[in-house]
């Protein structure tokens, strides 16, 4: 998908996601075929240009009890 998007010079080269644990909602946990009100997380990723112009958002909804978040990043420059 990101490829796509840079064929049209949009390429993202910066990203954010926004992670909130919270109840799942009646749609949510009869889709994920859990319990009403168990906890999911909800991760807003958003992609932006070199413009810092948002390219893409997408909402995941996952249940918290089957899923675990790892994050790993570098250190870059002196700060």
């Amino acid at each position: 998908m990101y490829a796509r998007i840079a064929d049209r010079g949009f390429g993202p080269v910066r990203f954010t996601e926004d992670i909130e644990v919270r109840p799942a909602e009646v749609s949510e946990a009869d889709f994920l075929n859990m319990a009403r009100g168990q906890p999911v997380f909800a991760i807003l990723r958003t992609a932006f240009d070199s413009e810092d112009r948002p390219v893409e958002t997408c909402l995941n909804v996952l249940a918290a009890a089957q899923w675990r978040l790892t994050y790993a990043w570098r250190q870059e420059g002196n700060t």
